[in-house]
């Protein structure tokens, strides 16, 4: 759990302490707090490497009014086509301007899906997406917003069932590995995750949190 107030500490007091690649901006975060969300753009950061799972649940709080395309706002390892992993994007094309893309990859078939809303209005909103490898292909990516499950749009790709593990890899959060390639521009605030799939009653939690 990063919540970002001036730091990159994993505040779950896990040790799981997160580190920067190029330069980090602290923002006024979700609670008009100057200091505690970061401004992404210039830099991305990085966790330690997650242990093994087939079951990931993000939550975060978003703020952009980015038209820009192609913004990863993060993705597990540093190439998302050729590994099992999974990524975020916001803006991933024209078609889907200011809409969350959220995506499974093994090496050779993809499953994509993206929010019917855009997001990029300037206001914070609350985000959960649960990635869960044992579900059938239609229940495999759950898109929260703001508490409530938002109807999803299947993105293109060969949509397909995947089962097993996700990689053993690290999160780069607010662009794509190291280079931080395709940077998302905006904030992010209380970045937490969970290794089993958030009910609706712990998502409600994190949202009122």
């Amino acid at each position: 759990a990063y919540n970002f107030n001036g730091n990159l500490l994993d505040s779950s007091g896990n040790g799981r302490n997160a580190t920067a690649n190029g330069t980090i901006t602290y923002g006024v975060g979700r609670k008009g707090v100057a200091g505690t969300a970061i401004q992404f753009g210039s830099g991305n950061i990085m966790t330690p490497t997650l242990p093994v799972s087939s079951i990931w649940s993000i939550s975060f709080w978003l703020k952009t009014n980015s038209t820009s395309l192609v913004q990863v706002m993060f993705e597990l390892s540093s190439n998302f086509n050729n590994k099992y992993s999974f990524i975020v994007d916001l803006s991933d094309s024209s078609s889907i301007l200011g809409k969350i893309m959220a995506g499974i990859s093994s090496s050779s078939s993809k499953n994509l899906k993206n929010t019917n809303n855009a997001l990029n209005d300037g206001l914070w909103k609350h985000i959960v997406i649960i990635f869960d490898r044992t579900q059938t292909v239609q229940n495999e990516i759950k898109i929260y917003i703001n508490n409530s499950l938002s109807a999803t749009s299947t993105y293109f790709g060969d949509n397909s069932e995947m089962s097993g593990n996700f990689i053993s890899d690290k999160i780069y959060i607010g662009g794509r590995g190291a280079t931080n390639a395709y940077p998302y521009l905006g904030l992010i605030d209380d970045f937490e995750l969970f290794n089993y799939p958030l009910s609706q009653t712990e998502i409600t939690n994190l949202y009122n949190k």
